[in-house]
Parts: C-alpha cells; structure tokens; sequence
C-alpha cells in the first residue's frame, strides 16, 4: 500500500529537521521520512511522533518505518506500561 505525504507534513518535517541536525546520514526520500525514523531512533513513540509532525496518521508513520527501518517499526517505546508480573493475579 502507498503513502502519499501531505504538504504540511512535509513543512513541519523541514523546520524539525533543521533543528535536529544530522538526518542527512539516514536514507530516507524525504524530510517526513527522515524525521520519522529519527525520533522512532531516539524512542520516540507513534504519538509523539504524530503530534511533532501536524497528526499525521499511525498508519503513515508505520509505512514509513516498514519501508525504510522495519526492525523500529515493534520497539518498545511506552516505558509507562505496567509489567505483566504485577497485574498478573488480577485477571
């Protein structure tokens, strides 16, 4: 399935790029893309990621990340959630 990245996205990808610095050594074709995997690189969860980039969808952001850096595409980047051994005895 393709993606078709929106102008706006793209804006705001430019303006984060320039103050991140360094994104020139990802492969990536576009600015969107490369901050992409840049802030998913740094643990970056998919909200955080949408919100920095004007709420472009999930599913973007997982395309993105299958085409180009499939092994960021399942890290665990919700360090918040409760350990399975500590609400175990609760179901």
């Amino acid at each position: 399935m393709e993606y078709s990245l929106v102008e706006p996205y793209e804006r705001k990808a430019r303006s984060i790029e320039e103050s991140l610095g360094g994104l020139d050594m990802i492969k990536a074709g576009t600015p969107t893309e490369r901050v992409v995997i840049k802030m998913r690189m740094g643990g970056a969860p998919y909200a955080r990621i949408q919100s920095a980039l004007g709420m472009i969808p999930k599913r973007t952001i997982s395309m993105i990340l299958k085409e180009n850096a499939p092994e960021l595409v399942s890290i665990d980047a919700n360090n918040h959630k409760i350990p399975d051994d500590l609400h175990k005895d609760y179901d």
